[in-house]
């Protein structure tokens, strides 16, 4: 999924600039290329549905129903959109990788921050101090690492693991060291 997703950035970057170019020649009037840039639109956002953005797929149908007085308006809202998500997508040179730190020692978590943020832009770092901030993000997004200390203030880190284990289908590798 992570290879189609690059893919379809790709292919995003790609259609940023031939949107681009088409907002700089458009000349209202001309049915056939209205028509093509409306097609382009619903292409898109069945495309961008497919992927799971939301963003682009909702500014990709308001361009396929835009009246021709809008349709430039609408363009540039399609290329913010795109531009929003490539930008989001491309940060460094892969998908910026969010990692969330569940650390209540506040010297190693800090530690771990400031080696994580030298990979210039690679990573988004969120630190928290306990199961109950760790579930809270844990059910508004999805993490690409989670970096979880077991001996917790409120709790054992390995039932935080267990959740995330029974409320998701994705694939984990778990690893443990104690000293």
């Amino acid at each position: 999924m992570i290879k189609k997703t690059e893919q379809f950035i790709q292919y995003l970057l790609v259609m940023i600039e031939y949107i681009s170019s088409l907002l700089r020649d458009f000349q209202p009037g001309n049915i056939q290329v209205e028509q093509d840039i409306k097609k382009l639109a619903h292409s898109l956002q069945e495309s961008a549905t497919t992927h799971g953005f939301a963003d682009i797929s909702d500014a990709s149908n308001e361009l396929a129903q835009a009246s021709t007085d809008k349709l430039i308006k609408k363009m540039a809202v399609l290329l913010v959109a795109l531009k929003s998500v490539t930008t989001k997508k491309n940060a460094g040179t892969n998908d910026q990788m969010t990692i969330l730190i569940v650390e209540d020692d506040e010297p190693i978590a800090n530690q771990l921050v400031a080696n994580l943020r030298l990979k210039s832009g690679l990573y988004k770092t969120i630190w928290v101090k306990t199961a109950a901030k760790a579930y809270e993000y844990l059910d508004k997004q999805e993490f690409s690492l989670l970096v979880l200390d077991l001996v917790l203030p409120d709790g054992d880190g390995r039932d935080v693991l267990r959740k995330i284990k029974f409320n998701s289908k994705k694939s984990y590798l778990y690893l443990s060291c104690q000293s």
